[in-house]
């Protein structure tokens, strides 16, 4: 009797330890660290852009660091650059389908994702009673480890997009300011390097031309970082992985928004 109680308290011990191992094999895959930007109108002509990093856990729960641009009243205002950043917390789930999903944090509010590219990106929306959108792109840890200890030379083929506005110029039917889109590519050869680009937005549409590559100041471990432009403008950034969008914000007062810069490696992607 007593060898057949000990059996079943093995064969029990031996069976909560293999649901032991399972529950742990069952952290989701999106559990990584991603860098985000996000737009949001908070409330009338007051807009906010959001950069920075967020790492989603296997617990649920999630943090992170988050710097914020915005233009503050009265209006018309410049675009108050982000000068400090703020931790982020919050939680995260995943529905069963693996493919929608919430984050609630402190600092960014309340965003539904969707998952993109197998996980690589999560496209963003605001759910918590205001606009907003974005995007967060899953970052290499190898990759970050490189930039930071200054490993990665050279200048890859870039292009960029950057949505926005400008505070400065506002109108009644735009009273946060006349919406600006700005496209351009970065070109480095044995020619040196290029950028081309077109500023356009309601009422202009200017040419831009630089000569002078950007300088990047210093990089976090969590992939954020700071720099130059070719046109002496000051920027922020999160940087994410080889081959991946990452993500700008220029510190300027006539523009408020975050540009999506994509590696272009051989000119065609």
């Amino acid at each position: 009797m007593k060898q057949r109680v000990f059996g079943l308290v093995l064969v029990v011990a031996v069976m909560l330890c293999a649901s032991t191992r399972s529950e742990a094999k069952k952290c989701p895959e999106l559990a990584a660290s991603y860098g985000f930007a996000v737009f949001s109108n908070l409330f009338g002509p007051w807009n906010q852009v959001d950069l920075g990093a967020i790492t989603l856990k296997c617990d649920g729960s999630l943090d992170g660091i988050d710097s914020e641009t915005y233009t503050p009243f009265p209006y018309p205002s410049d675009a108050q650059p982000a000068n400090s950043t703020f931790p982020i917390t919050g939680t995260w789930t995943v529905d069963d389908d693996g493919i929608n999903g919430t984050i609630t944090s402190d600092a960014i509010g309340g965003l539904n994702f969707v998952v993109d590219d197998d996980g690589d990106v999560l496209r963003l929306t605001g759910v918590g009673g205001l606009y907003q959108v974005g995007r967060a792109v899953r970052q290499d840890p190898k990759y970050i480890a490189k930039l930071v200890a200054g490993k990665i030379k050279g200048r890859p083929n870039d292009s960029l997009q950057c949505t926005g506005y400008n505070p400065n110029v506002p109108f009644p039917e735009f009273p946060a300011g006349v919406p600006v889109s700005i496209q351009g590519t970065e070109v480095t050869n044995k020619n040196g390097y290029l950028f081309k680009g077109v500023a356009s937005g309601n009422f202009f549409s200017n040419s831009l031309t630089s000569t002078t590559p950007p300088a990047v100041t210093n990089v976090n471990t969590d992939g954020t970082g700071s720099g130059t432009d070719g046109f002496g403008t000051p920027f922020n950034f999160v940087a994410t992985a080889p081959g991946q969008d990452f993500f700008t914000v220029s510190l300027v007062p006539d523009f408020l928004g975050y540009c999506t810069v994509h590696p272009r490696d051989n000119g065609n992607n």
